[in-house]
């Protein structure tokens, strides 16, 4: 991981922040120069925790747009005790000289949200905050620094999302993106179960490139999928072991019970916070 790591220190395990020597990297080299234009980079990181290293180092960057999608105030109770985690990075405040630095923080609550934010929270933000910064951004290069403790099963986490929404969001990514170029860089993850097989899921994804489905209702070429679509589409390109071992991760799912009422408050914390990143970004996009 490195997404910790800020420009002047380690922290968080993180002794280099390769997303941003990779960046750098990139702005040295001759080849990448566009005939005296500047390129462009946006970061998606979707690790639980909050980049602050990766924010510190962009932060005043205008050609490098930073999106975090993290963990904001953790509520919980210890020995009949309520306390909360202070969340003092990642606030959705924060969004930098030139609105390019974009905080998702989720809140849990307890007794009300604890269950955790899953498939369907994660794939509306993208849908609804990640895809259009894209294509109005238009990066040269879209990189995601690719944690996945926010998977289901992870105990540090705690959230909900599963192997198949993985790949499904970078699909909506990549199909975001005109120029074909995302990359993808490890960041947390501590489920060794579900973890190998989220990576397997973006990396086929990664491979496979755009995809288009026939849409009954409109009649035209659908880039966008369902994730039953994708579940279906990724499964089939394995065979009949490779499946069997692949679907090992759903041991975690049938652990999952999910109180309805709280799933229904993640979607509705999941909507404050996209209308709070649009009041704080509407001066800039």
């Amino acid at each position: 991981p490195g997404h910790h790591q800020t420009y002047t220190k380690p922290m968080g395990f993180c002794l280099h922040n390769n997303v941003a020597i990779g960046i750098n990297a990139l702005r040295a080299n001759a080849k990448c120069d566009r005939d005296g234009q500047r390129t462009k980079f946006c970061i998606i990181d979707w690790d639980i925790h909050h980049g602050n290293g990766t924010q510190d180092i962009f932060y005043d960057d205008p050609d490098v747009c930073y999106i975090s999608i993290h963990e904001g105030v953790r509520q919980f109770t210890v020995n009949g005790v309520q306390a909360m985690s202070q969340c003092c990075t990642g606030l959705t405040e924060d969004v930098g000289v030139n609105g390019t630095n974009i905080n998702v923080p989720l809140n849990i609550y307890h007794d009300y949200n604890e269950c955790g934010y899953g498939d369907d929270e994660y794939l509306l933000l993208v849908q609804q905050i990640v895809v259009p910064v894209l294509k109005e951004f238009a990066p040269d290069l879209c990189i995601i620094s690719a944690g996945f403790d926010a998977g289901i099963g992870d105990t540090m986490g705690k959230f909900r999302v599963t192997p198949i929404a993985y790949g499904l969001m970078l699909r909506l990514i990549l199909n975001a993106c005109d120029n074909h170029k995302v990359a993808m860089v490890l960041e947390g993850g501590y489920n060794l179960c579900t973890m190998p097989r989220s990576i397997a899921c973006c990396i086929y994804t990664l491979l496979a490139g755009k995809q288009c489905i026939h849409s009954l209702l409109s009649g035209k070429q659908e880039l966008n999928l369902t994730l039953s679509e994708y579940e279906r589409e990724f499964v089939q390109s394995m065979d009949e072991n490779e499946r069997r071992k692949f679907n090992e991760w759903k041991l975690f799912q049938t652990q999952d019970i999910i109180n309805v009422q709280q799933q229904q408050n993640c979607l509705k914390e999941v909507h404050k916070v996209i209308a709070k990143v649009i009041e704080c970004h509407s001066h800039f996009w």
